[in-house]
């Protein structure tokens, strides 16, 4: 069974970078398992949506992640980052089980063997959200006032079960402190 890391934090925080860089370090051994194809879906009729932290459904997961073996592929599903809901249970964007699954999101999940939070200033989170929406040509910015409640929501929540990482450090420093941590 695999052992799983969260590596949580808000939004431009480098918990996707870091992500890979350990899956790029061993990827025999470590799988990130991109979770915003895991956040819950906004009913029609929400109006108060955005007005709560992001929220994952873990259940979801789990019931991808049953009975899988070492060496399988998991597909992910198809989620509309316009209307935030997911539109098909499955997609092109897969992972595939290993030893360690590396789940970077906003929100811990909270049956993680580890957690880890990249505590990083919100200004420096900013800009590399506006560099990233420029470069890719996306516009998650327009979200930055959600991502900062759910940033506080669960930094406070669990700051004190987490490892600490500093995300001013490089992703290789970063990627030491998990290992380490890890005892690899």
């Amino acid at each position: 069974m695999s052992k799983i890391i969260s590596i949580f934090g808000g939004s431009g925080s480098g918990k996707s970078s870091l992500a890979r860089v350990l899956e790029n370090y061993d990827p025999d051994s470590f799988s990130r398992v991109p979770a915003d194809r895991l956040i819950e879906s906004k009913a029609s009729e929400d109006s108060r949506y955005f007005a709560n932290p992001i929220r994952y459904d873990w259940e979801y997961l789990q019931k991808l992640l049953r009975n899988k073996q070492k060496g399988e592929y998991v597909h992910l599903p198809l989620f509309d980052y316009d209307s935030f809901t997911r539109t098909a249970d499955t997609s092109d964007k897969r992972f595939v089980i290993a030893d360690y699954l590396i789940i970077d999101a906003i929100q811990p999940y909270a049956k993680a063997d580890w957690l880890f939070y990249i505590d990083l200033s919100e200004e420096v989170r900013k800009k590399r959200i506006i560099d990233r929406d420029m470069s890719q040509k996306t516009n998650m910015f327009r979200n930055w006032d959600w991502s900062v409640i759910a940033d506080n929501y669960y930094r406070n929540k669990h700051m004190a079960d987490s490892v600490v990482l500093d995300g001013n450090k490089s992703t290789d420093a970063l990627m030491n402190e998990v290992l380490k941590a890890l005892n690899i």
